[in-house]
């Protein structure tokens, strides 16, 4: 490849870019809170004024988005408008997968894929409605990524001994993290669970995800008793 179609290769790379940082925060803040936006700033803020306690029978879906947002809602309702704080932690947990994707790509091609995948996500109408939803879309995305890539790497190092063992550990414990925060992100966590599954199947180390998967169940047992509330609950809606 000549110097100058490097050259404009980067330019396009650095415009789609561009664009994508545009279209996720042009008039961020025009577009009012839609009903479950509203729903999850109002909360957000109960949290840290202490008036949540019963949000989880009225609410389905698991607190730590919630958490998450709080901080934002709480604090930077002050200086930027209610849809501005509510946007801001879905396009920060989107950017922060963006990197990790694009840099994992990287290290495993050498070909320009990873620009093409940076470039077509940019400009996905999916993924800038995603990153502009005051919702755990983009965190339940951002976790999902994770839980995939430890997973795959503990699973291919089940048979190697123990030179491997400290690396094997690390890639453990951000799966369990990453698991364990998709089930408290959104329920969809689950269908997530079970893709892994599959895979783990399709692989022949089904046996040692669900060993895998064990922390990750004991850390969601504190939180079944409310779950199975928001469940009865949503029957009863039904």
């Amino acid at each position: 490849m000549s110097r100058s179609e490097n050259r404009i290769n980067k330019s396009l790379f650095y415009l789609f870019i561009g664009v994508g940082i545009f279209l996720r925060t042009f008039k961020l803040g025009e577009n009012p809170l839609w009903a479950d936006e509203a729903f999850t700033q109002y909360w957000s803020k109960s949290i840290i004024e202490g008036e949540w306690r019963w949000l989880w029978e009225i609410d389905f879906n698991p607190p730590l988005y919630y958490i998450a947002q709080s901080p934002f809602s709480y604090f930077l309702s002050d200086f930027f408008s209610n849809e501005i704080s509510a946007r801001i932690p879905s396009l920060i947990f989107e950017f922060i997968f963006i990197f990790l994707a694009y840099k994992f790509l990287k290290s495993k091609t050498k070909n320009n894929f990873p620009q093409i995948f940076l470039m077509l996500w940019m400009v996905s109408p999916a993924a800038i409605e995603a990153a502009r939803t005051g919702r755990g879309y983009t965190l339940l995305l951002l976790f999902s990524f994770l839980a995939w890539r430890k997973i795959k790497r503990v699973l291919e190092t089940t048979d190697i001994k123990k030179n491997m063992q400290t690396t094997d550990i690390k890639n453990k414990i951000i799966f369990i993290i990453s698991t364990t925060g998709m089930l408290y992100t959104h329920y969809y966590g689950f269908l997530i669970l079970g893709g892994l599954f599959l895979y783990s199947f399709s692989i022949k180390k089904t046996k040692a995800f669900l060993v895998s998967l064990i922390p990750t169940i004991l850390l969601f047992l504190p939180w079944l008793p409310k779950f199975l509330i928001q469940l009865n609950r949503g029957n009863e809606m039904i």
